[in-house]
């Protein structure tokens, strides 16, 4: 459940590609809150998630889903930070951002 899950900004999930055994990752962007999580997805032409999520995807669908994965997470520092991202690379940054 989304709501118990504890994960580092920065840090990514495994979702299932439903009717598929196929993964896609995608790195949180923003923190969890109210029990709900966001990503940045590219809508790719023909892609099996992409197509999924603009085409036949419902609110309150559910997805499989495994992680957090990754260590791509802000350590305690003490000076100056430069992020450089395009994208969906962005994603992570924002989350980052939001702490």
């Amino acid at each position: 459940a989304l709501a118990s899950l504890a994960f580092l900004p920065g840090q990514y999930v495994n979702l299932q590609v439903p009717g598929s055994e196929q993964r896609r990752a995608y790195s949180f962007s923003s923190l969890a809150k109210d029990g709900e999580v966001s990503f940045l997805i590219r809508n790719v032409p023909g892609g099996l998630m992409s197509g999924f999520l603009s085409g036949t995807a419902r609110a309150g669908d559910s997805l499989a889903m495994d992680g957090p994965l990754g260590s791509f997470y802000l350590r305690e520092i003490h000076r100056p930070l430069l992020m450089l991202a395009g994208g969906t690379g962005l994603a992570p940054f924002t989350a980052m951002l939001e702490r």
